[in-house]
């Protein structure tokens, strides 16, 4: 029960794992387009046979494809560490104005009379 309620929307393992996803197929990407074009290239000067390429190819998408993993786990890791510490400080700094405002509302009372302007007279008159 615990693992579902902490992926709810909003929540920061949520987020952290949108960011994580979002930079990883980024690199997913930029490193799949890379080995494709390269190979694709390469093969054209030099000429290779069509199974060097295509396993070259595969190497390099298996290459791409293992470090992902690695770079979503860490950026992962360290998203959720900032989030959840951005959420901890913000429950904090509630609570300590929370605090706050009930100690001095609890310490001392000030009595701040109404202060009104009169046309006639142009003077200001205090009321209570």
């Amino acid at each position: 029960m615990r693992a579902a309620s902490a992926f709810r929307p909003g929540t920061p393992k949520r987020r952290a794992v949108k960011k994580a996803a979002l930079i990883t197929a980024a690199y997913i990407v930029f490193g799949v387009l890379w080995i494709v074009i390269t190979d694709v290239l390469t093969a054209r000067h030099y000429r290779l046979g069509a199974a060097i390429y295509y396993a070259n190819i595969l190497k390099g998408i298996a290459f791409v494809v293992l470090t992902a993993l690695l770079i979503f786990v860490l950026v992962y890791s360290g998203f959720k560490k900032v989030l959840i510490a951005g959420e901890n400080r913000e429950k904090s700094e509630t609570a300590l104005k929370e605090r706050s405002s009930l100690r001095i509302s609890a310490d001392f009372a000030i009595y701040v009379p109404r202060r009104r302007w009169n046309a006639r007279t142009k003077d200001s008159v205090f009321s209570v």
